[in-house]
């Protein structure tokens, strides 16, 4: 059965039959009846699919099982991922999934890490949704459309002193004559190899010797 609100000059629409939860806006009470009488004999008639009785756990784990050891940072995003099957949400039901399950998993994030990290997160849980939602036939709609997102924080435009650099050498032990035996030793000469030539992290990853000229002097 749909339930109708009225919100300003526009009627709400809302529809939850079998398992599939749609919803709509139109100028006049009208046309939102007749969307909600054919939306609802489309999902009967089976046009519309019917959600599984799978958990959003359940479709984290396909996508981080099937859809990111295809990605370049594919370890972040697992890491990631099994951080989110220990949160609430990944227990809910997709058919009761909604909107406001999102909005809790954002603001639970917001109290421990930053808008930048919730954000790159989003992402992650947004490309899932979408996955199960082009492909799979999981869902019927991305849930994080309709959550508003943490506000983009300004971007850092501190760069590092020689001072910085020279307290960050003394704290990690680090000597242009050491072996760099350790991780953090090598990570430190990468730090510094890219304050010199402003490489990114990917880049500097990806260096090849063949890409590297010894005989040039700055």
């Amino acid at each position: 059965m749909a339930s109708f609100r009225k919100r300003g000059d526009s009627w709400e629409v809302f529809i939850a039959k079998n398992g599939i939860r749609k919803s709509a806006t139109f100028s006049t009470k009208a046309a939102a009846q007749i969307w909600a009488t054919k939306t609802e004999a489309d999902i009967i008639a089976g046009k519309e699919g019917v959600i599984p009785d799978k958990t959003f756990g359940d479709l984290l784990e396909r996508y981080r099982d099937e859809v990111t050891p295809t990605k370049r940072g594919k370890r972040w995003e697992e890491v990631r991922i099994n951080m989110y099957l220990r949160d609430p949400i990944a227990k809910v039901n997709l058919r009761q999934l909604d909107s406001t399950h999102f909005a809790q998993w954002r603001d639970r994030r917001l109290k421990t890490v930053g808008e930048g990290s919730v954000l790159r997160e989003w992402n992650i849980l947004s490309n899932a949704c979408r996955r199960a939602r082009d492909e799979w036939k999981w869902l019927t709609e991305n849930p994080l459309k309709a959550v508003e997102k943490p506000k983009k924080p300004k971007a850092r435009t501190r760069i590092a002193s020689a001072d910085d650099i020279a307290r960050m050498k003394q704290c990690v032990g680090y000597r242009e004559d050491l072996s760099l035996k350790t991780s953090t030793l090598r990570t430190m000469a990468a730090f510094l190899f890219s304050t010199e030539t402003a490489l990114r992290a990917g880049e500097l990853c990806a260096l090849d010797w063949s890409e590297v000229f010894m005989d040039i002097v700055a």
